[in-house]
């Protein structure tokens, strides 16, 4: 344990470099169209939402936007999203929704409203 704590390098971080706004900024810019869909669906009860995310990726040109665009608003920035109950590739639900799959759409809307976009909306 002796050898551990001595490899650590003890660091401060200055306050004004703890969060970076600015590619916060680049990020909302980049995904601005998504903000502003996932602001349309502020105010819905939980029963709705899920219906509403279903069919909001269905009719989206871009399935894949929204998508990335969530997962990124709730911290997550890589392709694949792993959990103990889950092992999605986002590009393949992307496309199958182009494709019209209701199953990964909703699929994809519970997996959203499981992780707390309900709450991020809030």
């Amino acid at each position: 344990m002796k050898e551990f704590f001595e490899t650590l390098t003890p660091g401060v971080i200055p306050r004004q470099n703890f969060i970076d706004w600015a590619k916060i900024k680049e990020k909302c810019n980049k995904y601005l169209d998504v903000i502003e869909y996932f602001e349309s669906l502020q105010g819905r009860k939980a029963s709705e939402l899920i219906g509403e995310l279903r069919d909001g990726l269905l009719s989206y040109d871009e399935p894949g936007r929204i998508l990335k665009g969530a997962f990124e608003l709730l911290g997550h920035t890589g392709d694949y999203y792993v959990s103990d109950k889950d092992n999605m590739e986002i590009h393949t639900h992307a496309q199958h929704i182009k494709q019209g799959s209701e199953e990964s759409a909703t699929y994809c809307a519970k997996l959203l409203f499981d992780l707390g976009l309900l709450n991020m909306l809030a």
